[in-house]
């Protein structure tokens, strides 16, 4: 249960560097990510997305939350991720006091931090398994992933984006 529980907050720390936007918690601990859109993810406009254009949009998001540009997130720039979300929250967890949401977002930092050097590289977190997403979203099987596809998850026909996991 415990390997679970600390996958499922990996994965939310992971998903703040999928997005610009970030990932957070609300007020039970639960990670809630933002929403991607299908435009952002298909880099070529191709009309489909692939392992590498996930991987690509993950590497943009994190340089673009790494304001020093020195290939590591800082606890500092970790935590304006996150208030940065906070603001746009309609989530109840809004309501939490600076206190609470720095000691939070210090537990999810040192959480992904597995060399406990104080930063955490673009290695450090959890990758993505594409396979387990392509079995939830590839409808036809031709290893990418369709806009119909894409958006049957929003409309609840199709289950979430798989596991995250470390390689």
């Amino acid at each position: 249960m415990y390997n679970r529980r600390k996958r499922l907050v990996l994965f939310g720390a992971a998903a703040a560097a999928l997005a610009a936007a970030a990932t957070t918690v609300d007020a039970h601990g639960r990670f809630a990510s933002p929403r991607i859109d299908f435009e952002t993810l298909d880099a070529n406009a191709d009309g489909f997305v692939t392992e590498d254009e996930f991987v690509l949009h993950r590497q943009r998001s994190f340089s673009e939350l790494d304001s020093d540009a020195d290939g590591f997130l800082t606890p500092d720039e970790h935590l304006v991720m996150v208030r940065e979300r906070m603001q746009t929250s309609k989530r109840r967890w809004k309501d939490m006091s600076d206190d609470q949401l720095e000691s939070r977002a210090a537990r999810i930092f040192d959480r992904l931090d597995e060399n406990g050097d104080g930063m955490v590289a673009f290695e450090e977190l959890p990758s993505l398994d594409f396979d387990r997403i392509l079995d939830r979203l590839d409808e036809d099987g031709d290893g990418r992933i369709a806009e119909s596809e894409f958006d049957a998850v929003g409309k609840g026909k199709r289950r979430g984006w798989g596991r995250h996991s470390r390689e």
